[in-house]
């Protein structure tokens, strides 16, 4: 009898001991699991402008196993083409969650050279301000706004009788005037893979991921699912004018060809001149 008891004691030490290691492993992986998230970000843009372009953006946020409320934003800026190589933008957001609202800031600078008919690679350097909403209670409970420079390499891949378009594009996050560095300091990085189809009419439907490795602890690591919807009014309206030129019987005529007739006017016209002399 004694003999039986001590057996059932040993057995029942030996479950709990492997109840308790499940129970560990279990929140281990829980914690060390990125949390996957989910973006929905329509958009519009608009050149108003030979080298000007405008543009808004909205975006719908989930996290928590894409099962919660995260926050949501709406985006607007304006763009200055320097060369066809080099943009710079402005850019204000405005984020709202349940708990917290905050003011952004950007400055971009874009740079991109088209490798081969096929390659491109894109450059986007951006300076961000964070700071909290401005409203009775900031100053009471007034932190100190956010600096980052970021830095993201894109590549992109144009499929060969296809318009959809493969990109990666790692981008790294340094925070400036850190209290443990005067300078700047490594936060983040994150890393960006996905596909953007063209459809007719300036419309242009995106699906990506980027999943984030977050240097502050106190901080989850992130695996993010994004969808986007683009809509370039200026690519509409020329597109919708060029239709009915067509059913007009009128002759579309692209810029590079227009290029050409000025060349060929100039050469016929110096032609009659030399003629005549």
């Amino acid at each position: 009898m004694y003999c039986k008891t001590q057996r059932m004691t040993k057995m029942i030490k030996r479950y709990n001991l492997l109840i308790a290691c499940a129970c560990f492993s279990i929140t281990y992986a829980q914690r060390q699991l990125p949390d996957f998230q989910l973006r929905i970000s329509p958009s519009v843009d608009y050149k108003f402008a030979k080298k000007w372009q405008a543009s808004l953006e909205y975006r719908y946020a989930l996290d928590h196993d894409i099962s919660e409320f995260r926050n949501s934003a709406l985006e607007g800026g304006i763009g200055y083409d320097i060369t066809k190589a080099i943009t710079i933008e402005a850019r204000y957001r405005f984020t709202t969650a349940f708990d917290t609202d905050s003011h952004l800031l950007y400055g971009v600078f874009k740079y991109k050279k088209e490798l081969n008919k096929r390659y491109s690679l894109k450059s986007t350097t951006r300076y961000q301000f964070k700071t909290g909403s401005f409203d009775a209670d900031y100053m009471q409970y007034y932190e100190k706004p956010t600096q980052l420079l970021r830095e993201k390499i894109t590549l992109e891949y144009n499929v060969p009788k296809s318009k959809a378009t493969l990109y990666i594009a790692p981008e790294v996050f340094l925070k400036l005037n850190d209290k443990d560095n005067p300078y700047f300091s490594y936060n983040a990085m994150r890393y960006n893979a996905g596909v953007d189809y063209t459809l007719n009419y300036g419309n242009t439907l995106g699906l990506g991921f980027f999943y984030e490795d977050i240097y502050k602890p106190k901080k989850e690591d992130r695996f993010v699912f994004t969808t986007k919807y683009n809509l370039s009014i200026d690519d509409l309206v020329k597109k919708i004018k060029r239709k009915r030129d067509e059913k007009n019987g009128i002759e579309f005529i692209s810029k590079k060809e227009k290029k050409k007739l000025k060349k060929l006017k100039k050469a016929a016209a110096k032609t009659r001149l030399d003629s005549i002399k």
